[in-house]
């Protein structure tokens, strides 16, 4: 009887002993999957964190390129650009005074290269800050770029504002560099004779679409095989400012239309300034 009861009594206390090492292991793996968890919500937000810190470090570059753009279009434009343009009429208020023909033919080349550098002056002032961007926003700026733009070459610019309205100038002034950069791709790797861009409100976002006619090019894998180093300096820049204003860029070829579509989030002002 006695063995009979200590042989029960052992069996329960083997099973007693069993049922607190499953709970005793059902608490170990439970710790270490909270600990686990916790630690991927850590190193989450750690990496969300990152993230942000890159994008307004990105954010503070651009801005700074775009004052320094800036600074430099309205310093040619308004310095060098007036002083050209005023010492060009003075010595061609002054030709008629000279009796000597070769003097005064002289005095004329000087001139034409004047105006010809005033001219580059203005040209150059226009590609780093066009001045409509800052005044009369992205449309306007765009439209002033394909004309401009339809007139110095073969392929003819078409711009189409569509259900857009002005945003705020730090997301115009990425949206039109993506623009430029998308075009002169184009023109570099399709040889197209005719690119559409149209702009639209969709929602919370701006959306433009750069369509051309020309041979296949899918910008958006070149971006992507190109990184680092290796990539060109424009393609660079596109990635760059569609990561700075959370936009996506997508590529499509169909019917003999390349079509590059911009997707950009409205962010408030004070996000974006």
């Amino acid at each position: 009887m006695k063995t009979e009861l200590f042989s029960i009594s052992y069996s329960s206390l083997l099973l007693l002993g069993l049922m607190i090492m499953v709970v005793f292991l059902l608490v170990i793996v439970t710790f270490s999957w909270f600990h686990q968890k916790k630690r991927a919500v850590e190193e989450n937000k750690e990496f969300m964190l990152q993230e942000e810190r890159q994008r307004k470090l990105l954010e503070v570059m651009i801005n700074r390129e775009e004052r320094e753009r800036l600074k430099l279009g309205q310093e040619l434009h308004d310095n060098i650009g007036v002083k050209l343009t005023v010492s060009k009429e003075r010595i061609r208020n002054f030709l008629e005074e000279i009796p000597d023909n070769s003097i005064r033919d002289r005095l004329y080349e000087v001139v034409q290269v004047l105006e010809n550098s005033s001219q580059k002056i203005t040209e150059i002032s226009r590609q780093i800050t066009p001045p409509l961007l800052h005044k009369s926003g992205l449309y306007r700026s765009l439209e002033q770029f394909a004309s401009q733009f339809s007139q110095s070459g073969k392929t003819d610019v078409y711009c189409h504002p569509g259900s857009y309205s002005k945003q705020n100038d730090l997301l115009e002034i990425m949206l039109y560099r993506i623009a430029v950069e998308i075009i002169e791709n184009a023109v570099k790797h399709g040889k197209p004779n005719r690119i559409d861009i149209y702009l639209a409100i969709s929602g919370d976002y701006v959306e433009m679409e750069v369509r051309d006619n020309g041979l296949p090019f899918d910008l958006s894998r070149k971006i992507a095989q190109n990184n680092g180093m290796s990539a060109g300096n424009g393609l660079k820049n596109i990635e760059g400012r569609l990561q700075n204003c959370k936009a996506t860029l997508t590529y499509d070829h169909e019917d003999g239309s390349n079509k590059n579509r911009v997707s950009c989030r409205i962010l408030p002002v004070q996000e974006m300034a």
